[in-house]
């Protein structure tokens, strides 16, 4: 008789006590967990023009947000967290609305619109399903037409970037890939 009120106590506090959300992920995380390194852009490392610098590197600035809420999205639908799910969905919605507002050269804007849209079909591909019943398998991905819309996009903003800055040294081409790969569920 005696775990029967320590059993209603233990569910009162479970019931009683608010969950607490993990805590949000760092940028560091959300490659970790992509398993992807992530080179950060050097503006010093080339000789691009200080306007192309400064784009490149607010456009990379924001799409780390965009990392942070793919991973943060992926997690909470594998883990059947709908709440998570939903807030990491926001998470997109923001972190867009803030690329989508940056002024970019015509160079980088054309590569954040494909990235805009890249994103858009991702978010929609999570939100396709209910929370949990997404298990996040390569040969699944690849048959999912958004996941594969996305990826080509992905694809076409850094070809894109490659073309318009030709003079940009090892460092940052490779900031040009992690950045953008870090993105693509593919």
């Amino acid at each position: 008789m005696a775990a029967q009120p320590a059993q209603a106590l233990a569910l009162f506090l479970l019931l009683a006590v608010p969950a607490f959300a993990a805590p949000p992920l760092s940028v560091e995380q959300a490659y970790a967990a992509v398993q992807h390194r992530r080179t950060p852009f050097d503006a010093r490392a080339g000789k691009l023009p200080a306007s192309a610098t400064d784009a490149l590197h607010r456009f990379f600035t924001l799409s780390d947000q965009l990392v942070v809420a793919r991973v943060s999205a992926m997690r909470a639908q594998a883990e059947g967290d709908a709440k998570g799910l939903q807030n990491a969905l926001e998470a997109y919605d923001a972190g867009s609305s803030r690329l989508r507002s940056e002024p970019l050269t015509a160079e980088v804007g054309q590569a954040r619109d494909l990235v805009l849209e890249a994103m858009s079909m991702q978010k929609r591909f999570l939100a396709s399903r209910p929370a949990g019943s997404m298990r996040f398998v390569r040969a699944e991905l690849q048959q999912a037409p958004d996941v594969k819309q996305a990826s080509l996009r992905l694809h076409r903003a850094y070809s894109i970037l490659m073309r318009a800055y030709p003079e940009t040294l090892g460092g940052q081409r490779q900031a040009f890939f992690d950045h953008l790969c870090a993105l693509d569920f593919l």
